[in-house]
């Protein structure tokens, strides 16, 4: 350290300067009128001898002796190593932001994508794209990747890289890496609610909305204390998850009736929603009551009647057979009538199959055991026997088709009549959907274990984990189905 006494001197010498400094702004400031920011520079190069002085003050590494500074040796600039650096594009995203937000400075690559057609995606990023970058610490790109989900997997990666020849793109095919997620939902307040407290992604919950059960939405019957499970994909290129992809699997819990629905490729746009074993869930019909017939009389507007001689509509169509021919429901429903009330028909059923749809069958020999008022009936189930009771010129039935209370042609109206997917579809996805099953009873199991509260989003690992911790009688039970 310095002498006590050389740095008193100091000390001494840096407040003489400062008394000296003092006088000077206040004699200058008494003989002219300075502004603020003039008398402010005034100080500041007045000062400069005291900030000599104080540059004068070091700190000797020897107590012997005092050395001045030396100036430091000039640090090794290190260059910026490569970065990586990834996002998935937004609304109204340009090139200049898509660079911008990946961090990259190089107007040649930003020429090179305006000026080549293969680049052109480049160009004009979509939303929802996903684009991966290896930056250089210069900011100049040595890779830049866009990836495009095709229809059909025709999914096409266009990559631009940097070597010593320059920029070059090319493009190939590629595939997502998808992994499922689950979660079982305990609806409370709604559904929608509850599923974003879980993790559910919004596009999922959307979907879940939109799932058709019987000609309306699955979860529109959906209350407070059911149960909403799901199962649905999540994809990753070179490990980043860049999106959620389809749901999956569905299922509804509403008091003691389970639903659940699996997503099958059945040739229409978009595919639909199925049971397991491949049974459609939309209401299907059969389009005629009988298996063997004859069609004696049309729908019509005017028609003579046979036995009354009035012209009037004739809002169904008879259908003849022999007396005793067994006449079965041509979809699910509820038995309204099965009376001989109404003039003219004889005996008589009808059958409302909800969502607007109803049928009659008249002229009846007699009703097959229980049928009766209030009685619900699957499609196909006998209901009756061909006969001629009422106004009839001979055995047949008459069978008319309602849609919201009005009588349409049964020949031509539009009505799902298949039971199934076609096998061929259901074939190429039995394994996959098999194995959903298994997840979801497990999943299941999982919400037994946690007394039906809600099962926040988990992976397929993270299941099966949670129930070899709750191995109990219960929830092995659960997951046997």
């Amino acid at each position: 350290m310095l002498p006590h006494s050389i740095i008193a001197e100091k000390f001494s010498r840096l407040r003489e300067g400062a008394a000296v400094l003092c006088r000077r702004i206040r004699v200058t400031c008494r003989r002219r009128h300075f502004t603020r920011g003039q008398i402010a520079v005034a100080a500041i190069v007045a000062a400069l001898p005291l900030s000599a002085a104080l540059a004068t003050l070091t700190v000797s590494t020897s107590p012997e002796t005092e050395q001045a500074p030396s100036a430091a040796p000039a640090a090794a600039v290190t260059p910026a190593a490569p970065r990586d650096a990834s996002l998935i594009i937004n609304n109204a995203e340009t090139a200049s932001s898509l660079m911008a937000r990946l961090g990259i400075n190089d107007p040649e690559l930003e020429k090179f994508i305006y000026s080549n057609p293969d680049a052109a995606v480049f160009a004009y990023p979509r939303r929802g794209q996903f684009a991966l970058a290896r930056v250089a610490g210069n900011g100049q790109v040595i890779s830049l990747s866009m990836y495009v989900e095709g229809a059909r997997n025709k999914n096409i990666k266009t990559t631009i890289t940097r070597d010593a020849k320059g920029l070059s793109v090319a493009s190939a095919p590629f595939k997502f890496d998808s992994h499922n997620s689950m979660a079982a939902i305990r609806v409370g307040r709604s559904f929608a609610a509850e599923a974003r407290e879980a993790g559910v992604p919004a596009d999922i919950i959307a979907d879940a909305n939109r799932v058709e059960y019987r000609n309306s939405p699955l979860l529109r019957k959906a209350g407070r204390g059911d149960t909403v499970s799901l199962i649905y994909e999540n994809r990753f290129i070179d490990g980043h998850l860049v999106s959620t992809g389809r749901l999956l699997g569905i299922e509804l819990q509403h008091g003691k009736e389970v639903t659940p629905l699996y997503w099958f490729e059945d040739g229409t746009k978009g595919g639909g929603y199925y049971y397991a074993n491949g049974e459609t869930t939309e209401q299907t019909f059969r389009r005629y009551p009988l298996n063997s017939f004859r069609l004696s009389s049309p729908f019509t507007t005017s028609r003579r009647n046979p036995v009354t001689g009035r012209v009037r509509a004739h809002e169904g169509v008879d259908l003849a057979a022999p007396r005793g021919t067994p006449v079965y429901s041509v979809s699910d429903g509820i038995v309204e009538a099965a009376d001989s009330s109404l003039s003219g028909y004889g005996n008589r059923i009808d059958i409302n199959h909800g969502n607007g749809y109803s049928t009659r069958y008249g002229h009846l020999k007699g009703y097959a055991k229980g049928i009766r008022p209030g009685v619900f009936v699957k499609k196909g189930q006998l209901i009756g026997y061909c006969g001629s009771t009422g106004i009839s010129t001979g055995p047949h039935v008459h069978f008319e088709f309602h849609v919201n209370g009005t009588p349409v042609n049964p020949v031509k109206v539009a009505i799902q009549t298949n039971d199934r997917i076609p096998s061929r579809y259901y074939a190429a996805a039995r394994p996959r959907v098999t194995a959903l099953a298994r997840q979801m009873k497990q999943l299941d199991a999982v919400q037994t274990a946690s007394n039906g509260k809600t099962v926040p989003v988990m992976s397929a690992d993270q299941v099966k984990a949670a129930l070899a911790a709750a191995d109990t009688p219960a929830v092995k039970k659960k997951q046997q189905g």
